[in-house]
């Protein structure tokens, strides 16, 4: 008898640990390069103090972090569940290292807060498990860019654009200089651009292995808050490479067209515009290019 007290008080012990952690895992730390070494989590106050706080079971949690091996993007850890803790408000700042000491992880892990309870079906948490491969990072609203207006095709910028704020700029290229464009207008700036096409390409420039035609093009009178649009024609014979060079420094936000290195190339043949929409957060030149 006294064999089966015994047995039942250690299982009642055993649900109530149980009942104040959950269980972290995941499988892809690392993302397409799997990670092998170690995660930690770090109880912390919301403003990045180490912490301790009381379990709900009674006891105080240590503010030492709390570590786990990864293996092939893989891990497992019980951590206690800040939501049923004492104070309220306890985060874990999480960090991850391939190897020994490179940092996995960037900006957005400093406040993680795994909890038993799922808020919604979409949770990270659901029934006391954490599944850390789902959990978005939290950035702080500096860190995350404005949102930008919706880069405008060539037949709707006519129709709504220029409707609304007037004429754009446009100027007909017949050199292979570089541009530089007055962006001054503190709302709106628009600006066609024709393409230029070298005089031996004037009717085709199948001869010519790889015609290019390479320019930079910079901006000037930028206020914060400007949005302007670079809109360019494309000659259509000739493939364009086209930096964006001085007056701000250049973010492209992803689109169906690449600009590597602050390069956009114009194919050879191209018959339709590329749309370029940046708004100006007075240092950097934030947009998409579309076509």
């Amino acid at each position: 008898m006294r064999k089966l007290l015994m047995f039942a008080l250690a299982a009642t012990a055993a649900a109530a640990a149980g009942a104040q952690t959950v269980t972290v895992s995941a499988s892809h730390l690392g993302g397409l390069n799997p990670v092998t070494g170690s995660i930690s989590f770090q109880p912390v106050l919301p403003t990045g103090e180490h912490a301790s706080f009381r379990l709900p079971t009674g006891g105080q949690q240590s503010a030492e972090p709390i570590k786990a091996i990864v293996t092939a993007g893989a891990f497992t850890v019980q951590i206690p569940d800040v939501a049923v803790g004492n104070p309220q408000g306890i985060c874990y700042t999480v960090t991850a290292l391939r190897g020994a000491s490179t940092l996995v992880l960037g900006a957005g892990y400093s406040c993680v807060q795994p909890h038993a309870t799922a808020t919604d079906p979409s949770d990270w948490c659901q029934n006391g498990v954490c599944n850390f491969d789902n959990y978005v990072p939290v950035l702080p609203p500096s860190s995350t860019p404005p949102a930008l207006p919706a880069p405008p095709d060539v037949m709707t910028f006519w129709n709504s654009l220029v409707a609304t704020n007037g004429p754009a700029t446009t100027a007909t290229l017949t050199d292979a200089n570089n541009i530089t464009y007055s962006a001054s207008n503190p709302n709106l700036n628009i600006a066609v651009l024709n393409m230029f096409t070298p005089g031996n390409c004037i009717f085709g420039c199948a001869a010519i292995p790889s015609p290019i035609t390479s320019r930079t093009i910079n901006v000037t009178g930028l206020v914060a808050g400007a949005r302007f649009t670079l809109i360019f024609n494309p000659p259509g014979k000739v493939a364009e490479n086209i930096t964006f060079g001085t007056g701000c420094t250049w973010q492209f936000s992803p689109s169906n067209v690449a600009v590597i290195s602050n390069v956009l190339v114009i194919p050879k043949w191209a018959n339709w515009s590329y749309v370029a929409s940046f708004i100006y957060d007075g240092t950097n030149c934030i947009g998409t290019v579309t076509n």
